[in-house]
């Protein structure tokens, strides 16, 4: 309880300090999808910082934070309850199961336990990415002034299912992440084990290398999101989404914000170390 506290507290500290980051990144991943953005006033690289600050002000940088910090609890426990069991499904106690094996076994635990817990916590990241993608100055401007304000607003348009755009997309991507995530730390830890540094530098791999390969698909997320509430939206799904950005953006606009957001991989790689030490009692 102890270890899983500190993991959840470690990820809850890590999205405060990198706030200001996470919402540049969503800034820039998904601003092509936002209709308070004109094509002409897009941001560009890194001075979207200093025109969040001068347009939005200080606080603006934790827009979205707060639902951002509150996912790491269902995410993190619903991953441990679940994945416990799917690997003892898997036979991964099992001392005779290694190499590829061994890897895939993690990868798909990892990966069912990730999107149970998306499903779950779904609505909270919504939440988070419209509240965060609001560049409204002034609560006049703004397009929420609240997450009650989010959740009345498009329930009332959309109902139910207005909060759950681009999830099949999304668990796709969850799937992938979370077992890459997981799955190739489990699996190849214990070569590295009695080094902190080694240990360390696996793990920022680990977590780098999952960013890397699932960015794409966590960019056609947010897009999708963005869609709720229009009456004219950019894409009919999440597939749409992608051959659309394709034609129009090709194979950058699906890595919008990448290089900003590999700064956020650190606390990802102290929660994946902790939740290594609770994983061995």
């Amino acid at each position: 309880m102890v270890a899983l506290t500190s993991t959840v507290l470690s990820k809850s500290i890590s999205t405060l300090n990198h706030a200001p980051i996470s919402r540049a990144v969503l800034l820039l991943q998904c601003q092509n999808s936002s209709t308070q953005i004109k094509p002409e006033n897009r941001y560009n690289g890194f001075n979207v910082f200093s025109r969040i600050y001068k347009e939005q002000g200080l606080l603006s940088f934790w827009r979205g934070n707060l639902p951002a910090c509150l996912k790491t609890i269902p995410v993190f426990v619903l991953h441990r309850w679940f994945s416990v069991p799917l690997k003892n499904l898997f036979g991964l106690k099992d001392p005779n199961k290694a190499g590829m094996k061994k890897f895939l076994a993690n990868l798909t635990a990892g990966g069912l336990a990730g999107t149970i817990s998306l499903m779950i916590s779904y609505p909270i990241e919504f939440c988070r990415v419209r509240m965060a993608m609001d560049v409204g100055a002034t609560p006049k401007e703004r397009m929420f002034n609240s997450y009650s304000h989010i959740w009345s607003k498009i329930s009332n348009s959309e109902g139910l299912k207005g909060f759950y755009k681009g999830l099949p997309v999304s668990i796709i991507g969850i799937f992938a992440y979370r077992g890459l995530y997981f799955g190739l730390f489990d699996t190849f830890k214990t070569l590295v084990s009695q080094n902190f540094f080694m240990m360390w530098l696996f793990a920022q791999g680990t977590t780098m290398s999952a960013m890397i390969l699932t960015y794409p698909l966590n960019t056609v997320k947010g897009r999708m999101m963005m869609q709720s509430g229009r009456k004219n939206p950019q894409y009919k799904n999440s597939f749409d989404s992608i051959k659309t950005i394709a034609r129009k953006e090709g194979i950058r606009g699906f890595y919008g914000g990448l290089g900003v957001s590999l700064i956020t991989s650190t606390g990802a790689t102290i929660a994946l170390m902790i939740y290594s030490s609770f994983d061995k009692k």
